[in-house]
Formats: C-alpha cells, structure tokens, sequence
C-alpha cells in the first residue's frame, strides 16, 4: 500500500486527543449506602460495568473516525507504483509488422491500437513526456515531445510489410526510461505479441519500470499466405517452357475451397489454378508458362484479398539473356573445331542468339572479357593472362575449360591454381579406354537434354586420353568417371563458376564429340552459363549488399518496386567497394545501376514467419515477462488507471467515518441518558 499525500500522515496524532479527553473526565463514583435490598445493589453494579464499557467502547470509536479521516485525506492506494501528481516519462510502442493489418468487425488491430493510445493518452498532462513510435522504427531515435505531438505522429504510423523484432525496441525503450528523471515511467507496447515476434526468456525487466501489454487478437482470421515461391528451371531460355510452384498454406480454422491463385510475369498474367486446402494446412499449386521476355524477368504469384493482405504475394527474378556473347580462345584452332561446330548450328536459333568470338591466345589483340557472358577456353593462355581470366570469373564471369589436345598438363594444371582450384591432383590417363557412369544425373544441365524423360542411362562416351583429377572435393561432379573422378564438374568461384572438363574436345582423345550428347551440352552450357538468377531471396527491411568492385561511377542508382528512383552515394559509404543499401521496406524487385549499366537486382519478400498468428495468452505475459496485460477489446478507462495509479480508498475510508459517528453519536446519547438515569437513582 501506498500514500498519494503522505504528509497528511502526521495527523494521526489527533487520534490521541480522545483518549486525554477520557482520562480528564473520568470520575470515581461515591460509594453511598442504598438500599438493604441485595438486588437492587447488584443492579446498580451492572449498570456501572455496561455504561464503562460503552466508554471504551465510544473512546475507541472517536480514535477510529480521526485516524480513518486522516488516512482517507492521505489517499491510500494498493497494487499500483504511479503517482498522479508525479511527473510520468512514457514510451508508447506500436507494433506496425503486417499481421496488424488483419481485419476485424471494428477494423484493423492497427487502428484499433492508435485509436486505444487516444484513450490512453488523454489521463497525460502537459507536464508529461511521452515517446511514440512504430516497433520497426530505429530505436536509437526515441524522442520524447509533448502529448500534442505524440497524437500527431501517431496518427500518421501505417502498418509496414516487414515483420519486427520486439525486444530490441522494448530493450531499447527501457534503456532510454532508466535515463529519466520522472516519478513514473511506463511502457505500453501495442501488439498481436506473436511468439514469433518476442523471445519472452529475452526481456530485461526494470522493477522501476511499468510494462503495459496491450493486447490486440482476432481468433477467427480468415487467411492464406504465400510461404515460398520457386521455378524448378536453372536455363531460361526464350520461347521455352518455365516452370513455377508456390507453397500456400491456409492459417484459418476452415477449410478454404475453390481459391484463385494467379502467375504474374512482368505485370502480366501468364496462368491461374484454382485449388482448396483444409485448414491449418500447406499445398503446392504448380504453374507452367512460356517465357516471352528478355532481359529481368519479375514473375509473382498472386492470392485473393483476405483478412491479411501482405501475404497473398511472393516475387521471384531471373535473367533472360537475349544475346548469348561467347569468346572461344584456344592454343590451336583445330582444337576448337567441334566446339565451333556445336555453337553455329545455334547462332540461327529462332529463341535466342549467340554471338560467336573466336580469338586464339596468341593473339595480340587486347580483349574486352566482360563483355562476354561465357568464355570457352581450350588449353591455358601465357601465365600473363592467368589473373585477368581469374578477375573475369570472380566478378560473375563463367568459364568452361578444356585440356589442351598438345599434352600441356603441367600448363592446365599451373592455370587451374591460379582460378583456386587447388583441390585434388592431376594424372595423365592414356592409352586406356574408360567410361563416365552412365546414370543419367539430376542436373539442370542434363535433365532435359533426352526427349525419353523415363530413361535413366545414357551412351556413354569412350575415353582414350584424359586428366584424372584425384581427391576433387571443392565443387559439384556434374558427370563422374566410372572411377569416380569428374568428367565434367561445376566449380564456384567468387560470383562466377567453371565447368572443368576432363578432356580435349578432339577426336584422338574421346569420342565425345561424336555423341549425340556433344552438341546439346555444350549448347546448353552457353545458355546455362548466362542465365543469371538472384543470389538470394531477400526479406523486408533486410540490407542488400552491393559489390562495386570495378565500378568507376561514384553513384548507384536504384529502381524500387513502387517504380521510384532513389540514389545511393559509394562515397559516402566506409568501405567504397561494398556498400549496403537498407530501404527495402516494400517487398518486389530492385535494380541496381551504376550509370546505364545494370550492376544487380535483388528480390525482396516478406517473411512467412510473421503470418505465424499464434499469440502469447495474457497469463504468458504476465508470468514470464511481468507485463500487466490489457485487453483492447475490453477497455474501460477507469481500469486503466486502476494499473497505473493502483486502487485508491479513500472513498471507502470516508464511508467508514460516517458509519462510525453515526453509530459514536448514537452511543453517546444513550449512555449519557444511561448515566443520568443512574445519577438520579443515588
């Protein structure tokens, strides 16, 4: 318990005023003879020891009205830390994640939760300093301002598509409130409190701090989301068939019959499927379209308006190469002379055009590498060249590399380790003839080479001359030896990749070139090679990260899913190479341009895990975190300040009093009656 006015306490002492008065006036009565009768004395004896008791009992009464009144003036309060007269610092949190924008009767838990902080609000005073901000919102900027200023910039908080973190910023805010000097100090945090959104073992609790958790829950939401968002093809070509699979999963408490989903490739609708999924389930609905464009491809998967609307998208981006550009280098020509082959009988091809190079490595003639998507190389350049074709792939270049026919393997090898393949060694495989494993591999490369998708085998090249590369750790074995060894393997370095083959492209080491498996491979190869998806799926608010290695411009330009422009300084950025770029807080594709040239673009979803509707109960709340738990949906301001400033008693105190003089004057009129009776009597 607690005194709102605790100096009124001193006039308790006004309760000892009764019992002077009583022991001033207390008189010892005569002894005088009465009369012989026995019974009439004994009479008066019970009189004595009733109107004596009544005494005791009115002395105890008038020092009750006295301390009761002086304690009611002292307003007396229980459960509650605040004080009205006090000066009150408090941080009001407003989760703005995108499950807040969930529909009710009432409207959106966001608005109910702006409309419940007016409420609120209005028991601050001008002397109060309050904070308001969304949970997304940078905690390092928490500003207190005036109640005027709060409601203002309450009133212009939207719900964003990102899912928020809230015990960073509650952290934050209880870190910022240890810092005031105010007698109050509250924190009301406005949520769904999603479990996936607050770790409740993560809370650093303040005892001189009141966290207020008002609770905003709809248990009936009617929901899909779209959890993930794929195509199964690694090679886009154009005029060719894509493939796409969405996983939908239906967070309702009924089954969802007869739903719309709808394939979008660059804002154009490409298919639909209509599907059902019982409640609380998850189902793949599968989309197959043709590829139209060339260029960045934005496809997205669309679901119809529900209760949560940021969801019903997911977005995904390749590249779609209109021109193939191929450099073909070797050390002799006749060494290239299938390869060439291979690669003209498509540079007709109706789809898409490769353009052809063909520049032998004794040229004296400087080239550009980066104009080209691929570069094919037959036997190792001059030691001179090594770091240029190693700069090329690092920086997203590939290389598709052959032994040399002319027996060079210390050369091969020498160029190998300066690309990093250092994994494994070299040895020279002749005059002997050997086998790759005939299983057809699950690759992209491969997988769509047959016209029979049932096979499971291949005819498999035989093998004269080879480099065995033993101990291969370092990449992905596209094609094995039938001892295990690669014959072609897909080798990852920096944004860039080598596909390394175990042999010459010439008919005294294999008959490769003569298989029917030749020219589709090394076709597919060029277009494989300069088919470019996105490194990664991004989530809202997530930092991309941009290498401007080789970039001369000073400013990035980038193109936002809302078709805005926006520019990012690299000077201005500590390292000028690597920069970050942290507005991504609406989902879709960004491009990135350093002057006209395209330098990345990057896909940015939102993350599934906030359409995760499962929420802490208020006795959660209440135990592991000590939060004091508020029902929106059942406010009354009255409660409010009943947690805030505790239950005050003065009112039943003054009650108390005015029951005890009632009954101290009853008391008083009958025993002075009393004692004038027995007065008369002697």
């Amino acid at each position: 318990m607690t005194f709102l006015n605790p100096a009124i306490l001193i006039g308790l002492l006004a309760a000892g005023i009764p019992v002077i008065i009583h022991f001033l006036n207390l008189k010892k009565l005569k002894k005088v003879e009465f009369s012989t009768l026995a019974f009439l004395k004994e009479l008066q004896k019970s009189k004595i020891r009733q109107i004596k008791f009544r005494q005791w009992l009115l002395l105890l009464i008038r020092v009750s009205i006295i301390i009761f009144l002086v304690l009611a003036f002292a307003r007396p309060t229980i459960k509650g830390t605040a004080t009205e007269t006090g000066t009150t610092a408090a941080v009001f949190i407003f989760d703005d994640s995108y499950s807040m924008s969930l529909i009710t009767p009432q409207g959106s838990l966001f608005n109910i939760a702006k409309k419940f902080f007016k409420e609120i609000a209005s028991s601050f005073t001008s002397k109060d300093r309050i904070a308001a901000l969304p949970a997304s919102s940078d905690g390092n900027k928490i500003n207190f301002a005036a109640l005027s200023e709060a409601l203002k910039l309450v009133d212009a908080m939207t719900v964003t598509p990102r899912a928020v973190k809230l015990n960073d910023i509650l952290n934050l805010a209880a870190n910022k409130l240890s810092k005031e000097s105010a007698v109050n100090k509250e924190i009301f945090i406005f949520s769904d409190f999603q479990k996936s959104a607050l770790d409740l073992q993560r809370i650093n609790s303040d005892s001189k701090i009141k966290v207020y958790a008002i609770t905003i829950r709809e248990k009936n939401a009617s929901n899909l989301s779209v959890d993930s968002f794929y195509t199964d093809n690694q090679i886009f070509e154009l005029n060719k068939s894509i493939s796409f699979a969405a996983a939908i999963k239906n967070r309702s408490n009924s089954k969802a019959v007869n739903r719309i989903a709808s394939l979008y490739i660059n804002g154009r609708r490409a298919a639909q499927q209509s599907f059902s999924i019982a409640a609380q389930e998850r189902t793949i609905v599968n989309f197959e379209t043709s590829l139209i464009d060339t260029g960045i491809v934005n496809a997205k998967i669309a679901l119809e308006d529900d209760d949560i609307v940021y969801d019903n998208e997911r977005h995904l981006a390749f590249y779609v190469p209109g021109k193939i550009r191929v450099l073909m280098r070797s050390e002799n020509k006749k060494d290239v002379f299938f390869l060439n082959a291979a690669l003209t009988s498509s540079l007709t091809d109706k789809n898409q055009t490769v353009l052809l190079d063909e520049i032998s490595y004794s040229s004296p003639t400087p080239v550009d590498l980066d104009k080209y998507n691929t570069i094919i190389s037959v036997g190792a350049p001059d030691a001179s060249q090594y770091g240029l074709i190693s700069e090329y792939v690092y920086n997203g270049g590939n290389l598709i590399l052959f032994p040399s026919s002319s027996d060079n393997m210390e050369s091969h090898k020498n160029f190998c380790e300066a690309l990093g393949i250092r994994d494994g060694r070299f040895q020279k495989i002749f005059n002997s003839v050997h086998y790759t494993d005939k299983k057809i591999p699950d690759h992209p490369l491969i997988t769509d080479l047959f016209e029979n998708k049932g096979r499971s085998e291949f005819d498999s090249p035989e093998f004269y001359r080879r480099y065995r590369l033993n101990g291969f750790y370092e990449g992905d074995i596209i094609i094995a030896m039938d001892d295990g060894s690669p014959f072609l393997a897909e080798i990852k370095k920096g944004a860039g990749r080598i596909f390394l083959f175990n042999t010459a492209p010439v008919a005294e080491w294999s008959d490769f070139p003569f298989k029917s498996l030749f020219a589709p491979l090394i076709n597919r190869l060029a277009r494989y090679t300069a088919s470019i998806d996105t490194d990664k799926e991004y989530r809202t608010g997530e930092r991309i990260i941009i290498d401007l290695t080789g970039v001369s411009s000073p400013v990035v330009k980038i193109s936002k899913p809302d078709n805005t422009t926006t520019y990012l300084n690299r000077n201005e950025s500590p390292g000028r190479d690597i920069v970050s770029y942290t507005e991504t807080g609406l989902p879709g594709l960004y491009r990135f341009y350093a002057g006209s040239q395209l330098i990345k673009f990057a896909v940015v979803n939102t993350d599934p895990a906030e359409s995760e509707l499962e929420n802490y109960t208020d006795e959660e709340l209440k135990s592991a975190a000590g939060f004091i738990p508020i029902s929106a949906f059942s406010f009354r301001q009255e409660e409010i300040t009943r947690l805030r400033y505790g239950s005050e008693l003065w009112k039943y105190l003054i009650i108390l009093v005015i029951l005890l003089a009632a009954i101290e004057t009853f008391l008083s009129k009958s025993n002075k009656r009393e004692v004038i009776e027995l007065g008369k009597g002697n």
